[in-house]
């Protein structure tokens, strides 16, 4: 076999897993245009340069036979005109496929042992950001403002107050960095309460493991939102903006139906008159101003008197030292429940054993149960955070003295 001429060289930078690559695909434009005339020959060192996907070298080499174009492996030459040839092309074209699979399985493997292990893979999400230690291990760590802004986040959708796409955009006014989409995918990840996802594989369920990082909000917070965006929560939502004069709307109860007052001006003569009032056919109304200052009269029932003030400070303070007792008993409720959402498991796992329910139905059930019990941890978790929390009770409570003396003023 002998090559007179070199037509033409090829460079390209590509993985060979696919043909649509852009020098071969115009390569393949120009055998098509002028059907193979041009070429006898397509020279490459090994077949795995070749094509790295069985099923596609197979086509591709039927394709270039059918315009009478030989591909040549220079380091594994084969003669495909012999059809015994054909056998060790069975083995040459397989081995890069079956490297890229192991390749693959290994580096899946080796991301679900780091994700077992706590560590975050990928790009961090809003609120961190991705670095290296010296020993070259990579890792997340809180992003400054970016970080302030998302534990803010967390805090005022588990508040359920305002709506979690006005969180967003207030987020964004003050300096979030972060899309719509981003945003709803990340509120759901438990990596701010130091979660690690490690997801469904064979058998094993999608489960959740501690992370090495630190995380933003506690677990109760996270929950806690969680369940504002699926309504689990019902608070009733309360306008926090107002006039002057129509301080209290939105804070009122009507006596009749149990509406929220709402409030608003009436022309008068010579000035404007403002009245809280109840909706339509209800029809209760209060001027403001004989409300505002009933109210203002309440709060300053709240000053401490004369001599009442270290009164008050004992009695808070030994409140403070009894609650200790109280946490106690909150921990043993939810270790309680922990260890009646094993039992059942336990029982579910029986009825499974029995034929009684579905493998499908017990899924549900251990997700459920293993959901409660995350729960649960997460609320005996900031049960031990108050119960060692070394605060000096009695300096914040002279502080709050200090502030109840001017209390009405922030009226």
């Amino acid at each position: 076999m002998l090559i007179n001429t070199v037509g033409k060289i090829i460079y390209e930078d590509y993985s060979a897993k696919t043909f649509m690559r852009p020098e071969w695909s115009q390569l393949v434009n120009e055998i098509k245009k002028t059907k193979g005339k041009n070429l006898n020959f397509i020279i490459f060192t090994k077949w795995d340069r070749f094509s790295r996907n069985t099923m596609d070298g197979y086509n591709m080499i039927n394709f270039l036979t059918g315009y009478g174009i030989i591909p040549i492996a220079i380091e594994q030459p084969l003669d495909l005109t012999v059809p015994e040839q054909k056998l060790m092309l069975a083995v040459y074209l397989p081995m890069p496929e079956v490297e890229n699979d192991r390749r693959g399985l290994n580096v899946k493997y080796g991301m679900r042992r780091a994700r077992k292990g706590g560590r975050w893979m990928g790009p961090a999400l809003p609120g961190y950001k991705n670095k290296v230690r010296e020993n070259g291990v990579k890792y997340i760590a809180p992003d400054g403002l970016q970080a302030k802004l998302m534990t803010w986040v967390f805090e005022s959708i588990a508040k359920d107050i305002y709506p979690t796409e006005h969180i967003w955009a207030l987020a964004k006014r003050q300096g979030l960095k972060c899309s719509r989409v981003s945003f709803w995918n990340a509120v759901r990840n438990p990596c701010y309460c130091g979660k690690i996802i490690v997801p469904k594989f064979g058998d094993e369920d999608m489960h959740l493991v501690a992370g090495l990082h630190e995380p933003l909000v506690s677990e109760k917070i996270f929950y806690q939102a969680q369940d504002a965006m699926d309504g689990r929560k019902r608070n009733q939502y309360v306008k926090v903006r107002a006039p002057e004069d129509l301080s209290l709307r939105g804070f009122l109860i009507c006596h009749k139906c149990g509406r929220i007052l709402t409030g608003s001006a009436s022309q008068g003569r010579h000035q404007l008159y403002y009245y809280y009032h109840c909706k339509r056919p209800c029809n209760v109304r209060f001027r403001c101003d004989a409300v505002n200052h009933y109210f203002e009269g309440f709060l300053k029932n709240f000053v401490p008197r004369p001599g009442m003030a270290q009164l008050f400070r004992q009695v808070v303070c030994d409140t403070y030292d009894d609650s200790a007792s109280f946490l106690e008993n909150d921990r043993s409720t939810f270790i309680k429940k922990i260890t009646d959402y094993n039992l059942r498991i336990t029982r579910a796992r029986e009825l499974l054993l029995n034929d009684t329910i579905s493998s499908d139905e017990y899924k549900q059930l251990k997700n459920e149960a293993e959901e409660g019990i995350l729960r649960a941890e997460a609320e005996i978790k900031e049960l031990d955070q108050k119960i060692q929390l070394d605060r000096d009770i009695y300096a914040a409570v002279d502080e709050s003295l200090e502030s109840l003396k001017t209390y009405p003023n922030y009226f």
